[in-house]
């Protein structure tokens, strides 16, 4: 067999507003990592000419949907006015003026040769393979009229070798299986079966209405993490989500909490569309002009749903006494987000100048050591959170599959019992809590000061003493002989240094 070379990205997030003066922006991947992108798609598709088949899998969240304003909303902007956000575009044709606006935003004033669309351009007319998987951020490439477009776009009208996988598929070559990943993270579990009702319905000019729901970590981006971006750089940036960021937000603007609360139980609703893990799904009906809804989809118990975040929504309310603060509260307020300007806002009590209450950073501090393990762990890349290695296991099976997934922004590498596990990372920058906040032996004292530090700086959007830039990626070398699992970092100068290896 001829040498085949798998490369895996994921979680690019191109997309989002460019930050200007005055104004934070919408952009997670920055400028210095799409340039390093596009270097190292170009060096990808020359390395390996002489050398067998060179393959590039994108696996997931390529473009940034969430992050683009609606094609709609240009009046409100020109007022001066926050725009809504969607958290699905249903019209077919503003989701591809959406991506249109990505791919000239993205490329806009990059040198030759640091231009990211121009590089996969270069990259299928060199005859190499193109497979790009669905995410959760990027649900509308699953639309035929921007999937087309897409193509156009990188191939000019030539043949080339670009797959598309949707509709919940892994991806399968060989002894490798790539997927998301978000199938396993209740808040982001796509209803591909409602999906692709909805896109049977399009083409026909069918009514859609309520045909497809996405999911609820992506009406929680539109309707409140959006509105908190217009004010906080970190809230895309700051990892694990679940243990450090819901905390600081809840600390900032103890608010928000009504608005997790209203759409956490959505998550318990997502469980009953998402099989758990190892379980296949029941047989589903025919989707056809007679059924264009997601009726027919078997319900599922619900599982546990985030467990550590809904104990922290608790402590934090016990915490911070917010008993103000409804749980039954189902919508966000008015378009003032008012709600943003709360008296009990650390943000606030900091932007005035005021001394905020030592015992809000102290209660912080506490729920921070209590999870330390979870703080901790998420950043080695030998260890993995339960429900993604489980699935990863399940995947792997007995085969001993090279499973591929993303979502989570950390890489990792994990020996599985008969495979190996990995996950692609990120290319947007992530901050991390400092370790002396959630480090039991630091005194307290001093570990207070660091968070006040910390949140301060988070506060004035001063984040770059506390951002990390990690371009990682996976490398797979596959021919008679042997199978090679590389995790890499790219670095500035585009070499490829690697983390960690595995042989099967």
């Amino acid at each position: 067999m001829l040498t085949k070379h798998t490369y895996c990205i994921s979680d690019l997030h191109l997309g989002g507003a460019l930050p200007t003066q005055g104004d934070i922006g919408f952009q997670m991947c920055p400028t210095v990592a799409r340039q390093r992108l596009a270097g190292f798609i170009n060096y990808v598709s020359q390395v390996h000419a002489d050398d067998g088949i060179t393959q590039l899998i994108i696996n997931g969240d390529f473009i940034d949907f969430l992050a683009e304003k609606p094609i709609t909303d240009t009046k409100s902007v020109e007022l001066g006015q926050r725009a809504s956000f969607e958290s699905f575009t249903e019209n077919a044709q503003q989701a591809t003026e959406k991506l249109k606006r990505v791919i000239h935003s993205v490329d806009e004033g990059a040198p030759e040769g640091k231009r990211v669309f121009d590089a996969l351009e270069h990259f299928v007319q060199k005859g190499h393979q193109l497979t790009i998987i669905l995410g959760n951020h990027d649900i509308e490439l699953s639309l035929q009229p921007v999937r087309r477009m897409l193509i156009e776009r990188l191939t000019q009208g030539h043949p080339s070798l670009v797959e598309f996988i949707y509709d919940g598929e892994a991806y399968i070559d060989g002894n490798i299986i790539a997927e998301h990943g978000n199938r396993y993270d209740g808040w982001n579990a796509v209803d591909h079966g409602a999906l692709r009702a909805y896109r049977s319905a399009l083409t026909r000019n069918e009514s859609c209405q309520g045909v497809f729901t996405p999911p609820p970590g992506s009406r929680l981006v539109a309707q409140v993490m959006n509105q908190l971006k217009t004010r906080y750089k970190f809230i895309d940036l700051l990892k694990p989500e679940n243990e450090a960021l819901i905390p600081i937000l809840v600390a900032l603007e103890p608010e928000v909490l009504k608005h997790l609360w209203a759409i956490a139980p959505l998550v318990r609703e997502q469980h009953k569309i998402t099989p758990p893990v190892g379980r296949p799904p029941k047989r589903l009906s025919y989707i056809s002009a007679e059924t264009p809804s997601a009726e027919t989809l078997t319900s599922y118990r619900p599982q546990n749903v985030d467990q550590i975040t809904t104990e922290l929504l608790q402590q934090a309310e016990e915490e911070w006494g917010s008993d103000a603060v409804p749980k039954e509260a189902t919508q966000i307020s008015g378009g003032q987000w008012s709600w943003l300007d709360s008296p009990n806002s650390l943000w606030r009590i900091i932007k005035e100048k005021r001394e905020a209450e030592l015992s809000r950073y102290k209660a912080l501090r506490r729920a921070f050591v209590s999870y330390r393990k979870t703080l901790d762990s998420p950043f080695d890349h030998t260890q993995e959170a339960k429900r993604y290695l489980e699935a990863a296991k399940s995947i792997s099976g007995e085969a001993g599959r090279i499973v591929l997934l993303g979502h989570t922004h950390l890489p990792k590498c994990i020996r599985l019992n008969h495979g190996v596990y990995l996950n692609s990372g990120t290319w947007c920058p992530i901050i991390r809590l400092p370790k002396e906040c959630y480090d039991p032996d630091e005194p307290e004292g001093a570990a207070v000061q660091i968070l006040q530090d910390f949140i301060r700086d988070l506060a004035h959007n001063v984040t770059e003493r506390w951002c990390e830039l990690h371009t990682t990626c996976i490398y797979i070398r596959r021919d008679e002989a042997s199978v090679t699992a590389e995790l890499i970092e790219v670095t500035a100068s585009n070499e490829l240094q690697c983390i960690a290896v595995e042989q099967l």
